[in-house]
């Protein structure tokens, strides 16, 4: 990873399996939170209530590899000059099939007053070079 400085750092997020790390720029100083999974995801499939946790995979934002970095991460750009670090070797082929997936967890709650039920938060999970499930 690129060395990790204060005054370019806009956003830094550490995740995995069952827990993220989220911290952002606000004004002048930094803030942040942690969301820590606590109902396994096979209690999501067969479960009525609206408030359940749901996972979804997102395609990666990137059309080629600028280089591969140290430790397997790979730095990779698109098509309108957006450049990211990611945390997992891919190649440019894997990035312009668009098989480089983000799996989130998306937690939702429901207004007292309305009823309405809304999007809380969103957990970042898991990183996949080869689609939804790495294949």
């Amino acid at each position: 990873s690129p060395p990790i400085r204060r005054e370019t750092l806009q956003e830094l997020r550490l995740f995995g399996d069952e827990v993220e790390i989220f911290i952002w720029r606000a004004d002048a100083a930094f803030t942040g939170r942690l969301l820590r999974e606590l109902d396994p995801p096979e209690d999501r499939e067969n479960d009525s209530n609206p408030l359940r946790p749901s996972d979804e995979d997102r395609v990666v934002r990137g059309d080629s590899v600028l280089a591969k970095c140290d430790h397997g991460f790979t730095h990779v750009v698109d098509r309108t000059g957006a450049e990211q670090v990611l945390p997992i070797s891919v190649t440019t082929e894997q990035l312009q099939s668009r098989r480089v997936r983000l799996r989130v967890t998306h937690y939702y709650e429901k207004a007292e007053d309305t009823g309405v039920v809304r999007m809380a938060a969103t957990r970042l999970v898991r990183l996949t070079p080869g689609g939804a499930h790495g294949d």
